[in-house]
């Protein structure tokens, strides 16, 4: 892989996962938003953003009483850490401090949304 970012659109699976901060992923995706942030940076910034919409979310369903739209949005939301561990997972190999906190993040997440749905009231 060259040390130039690729145009968009010309990354395959394989250069994904071999992505370092010269990556042909996230400056072409942060270039094409008009963003100044590349490499890891804009990686950075688009995780911390889906992070904190993914709370927002369960805060405002908590906040109205939707316990069972919450549930299913721990649920459903688990699917996120388990990927992000994945992710660690192929560009660090096997760190047991990130994965844990990865995937038992993603446990918390399903052992807290099926208490909520078993739940009655």
């Amino acid at each position: 892989m060259s040390s130039s970012p690729a145009r968009a659109g010309s990354c395959t699976s394989s250069a994904i996962a071999r992505a370092t901060t010269t990556s042909c992923v996230a400056p072409s995706a942060a270039s094409f938003a008009g963003s100044p942030l590349a490499g890891l940076a804009a990686y950075a910034v688009a995780k911390g953003a889906r992070d904190l919409s993914v709370g927002a979310s369960l805060i405002a369903f908590t906040l109205l009483g939707e316990r069972r739209a919450a549930a299913l949005a721990l649920l459903l939301g688990s699917v996120i850490p388990v990927v992000d561990g994945a992710i660690v997972l192929a560009w660090r190999g096997a760190h047991p401090g990130y994965l844990a906190i990865h995937w038992g993040t993603a446990v918390f997440c399903v052992a807290l949304g099926a208490l909520q749905l078993r739940r009655r009231t």
